[in-house]
């Protein structure tokens, strides 16, 4: 699981092009790096959901 998280953080500062975090913060940002893009994508399925429910 540790693994997974930090290859999302690492792909993700990657693309972004963000400064990575110190060696002491690694941790942290992986977690809340995983979460937002969670919570992204729980968002955008709740809001097709929604629209979808409205159209039909």
């Amino acid at each position: 699981m540790a693994d997974i998280t930090k290859q999302l953080s690492e792909g993700f500062i990657l693309t972004v092009g963000i400064t990575p975090p110190g060696k002491n913060r690694e941790r942290t940002a992986a977690r809340y790096i995983t979460g937002m893009l969670a919570l992204t994508v729980a968002g955008a399925a709740a809001m097709f959901a929604f629209i979808l429910s409205r159209v039909l």
